[in-house]
């Protein structure tokens, strides 16, 4: 809503749905931790600020381990990505309200996916904790700690 001057090319539709956002799907992740909690969950993070991968680098940190992920397996808000897209921000370092990172040990996380995706919240296994810090892609390379949350970027202009 704030960026509305820079999104005057983007589909209606996913500007529309990037306005409901915070009511549809929602921001709150209650729900979800408190499931997440119950099915096993070692750790958990709401990466509001920095994004996703702020958020990837806060766990790992506050676990002392280093997390190989595996962008594919994201699953981006599409209305999300595409206002990212319209204005030229990052989508790994935007504010990431409504997301939850939960850890689990590998033989949890299968049967922790489905619990949430059956009650309704879309889920996936994204990386593995490993030893080491930071935070990596499949191939090693780092996936960067933002400086700044690319939403505070785009605003100020």
């Amino acid at each position: 809503a704030e960026a509305g001057d820079g999104l005057g090319g983007l589909d209606p539709a996913a500007l529309a749905a990037a306005r409901r956002a915070l009511d549809e799907p929602g921001i709150s992740v209650v729900e979800p931790a408190l499931l997440a909690a119950d099915v096993g969950a070692a750790a958990m993070h709401d990466p509001t600020e920095g994004g996703l991968a702020a958020g990837l680098h806060e766990l790992a940190a506050a676990a002392g381990v280093r997390i190989r992920v595996d962008p594919g397996a994201v699953r981006w808000f599409d209305p999300g990505i595409a206002v990212c897209r319209a204005l030229g921000a990052d989508p790994w370092a935007t504010l990431a309200s409504g997301a939850l990172l939960a850890g689990f040990a590998p033989e949890v996380a299968p049967r922790a996916v489905r619990a949430l995706t059956d009650a309704g919240h879309d889920a996936s296994v994204i990386g593995r904790a490993e030893e080491g810090e930071g935070v990596v892609l499949p191939d090693g390379s780092p996936l960067p700690w933002p400086d700044r949350d690319e939403v505070a970027r785009v605003l100020a202009g």
